[in-house]
């Protein structure tokens, strides 16, 4: 999961500081809120609905092999990636605002 919500947290805080107050801002910003307020519970039971009954993509319960740990993952990964994003954005956005960046520029 941490290595998950890595890849995708450090890209999309970068891309949304990149592009301030447009809409790909805007919406990351967005659903990463909504990620953040979902309980974790709540989602890791719509994931496994949809994603595992439903469809059957991946196993309901047990730990066979790895394929049992990719729903746990993902359902850990979504709500991190949106907490760190904000993150990363609110961070790059105030040092690409201060002075040195400024005069680098």
């Amino acid at each position: 999961a941490v290595i998950l919500w890595l890849l995708l947290s450090i890209p999309l805080g970068v891309l949304t500081s990149i592009y301030q107050g447009r809409f790909i801002d805007r919406a990351v910003l967005f659903i990463g809120l909504i990620a953040i307020s979902l309980p974790v519970f709540w989602l890791a039971r719509m994931l496994q609905y949809y994603l595992a009954y439903r469809t059957g993509l991946f196993p309901v319960a047990g730990y066979v092999n790895w394929t049992h740990i990719i729903l746990p993952a993902i359902t850990l990964a979504i709500v991190t990636t949106g907490y760190y994003a904000r993150l990363v954005h609110t961070n790059m956005v105030e040092v690409l605002n201060q002075e040195f960046v400024r005069v680098a520029r």
